[in-house]
């Protein structure tokens, strides 16, 4: 695989205009100018952020899949410095919203008891020393 150039994020932010936006998500540098205008959420919500980290503002609206899908056309590069990407294990609870049971979150819930919350955590522990 060809290596990835990398970017400061003084240089990102320089590139906040309608024909060349760019965006950083879990520190890789993605040129959005052209897909802005497909974007299903509409074009002006990329543009009025373009030049900045949007991670958690993705994250918050869309699954991993889409960067999946979309990512390896838009990938421009890295962000100076940063560090390799921390592994997600099974035991960690999902930030996609939906992704878990509410009471993992917080919320009371009349169908999971502690007994649920335990045997989840026991399972996911598994998962993550077998396989």
């Amino acid at each position: 695989a060809d290596k990835l150039p990398t970017f400061s994020r003084e240089e990102i932010a320089k590139h906040n205009k309608p024909d060349d936006a760019w965006i950083i998500i879990d520190d890789n540098v993605y040129d959005i100018s052209k897909f802005a205008g497909m974007h299903p959420g509409g074009e002006q919500i990329l543009l009025d952020t373009a030049g900045t980290d949007q991670t958690k503002d993705f994250y918050g609206l869309h699954r991993h899949d889409v960067i999946r899908k979309f990512g390896p056309r838009l990938i421009k590069g890295k962000v100076e410095g940063a560090k390799p990407a921390k592994a997600k294990t099974w035991a960690q609870i999902s930030n996609v919203p939906y992704a878990e049971a509410s009471n993992l979150r917080g919320f009371r819930s009349p169908y999971y008891t502690e007994k649920h919350n335990k045997f989840r955590a026991d399972f996911r522990a598994l998962l993550d020393k077998e396989v």
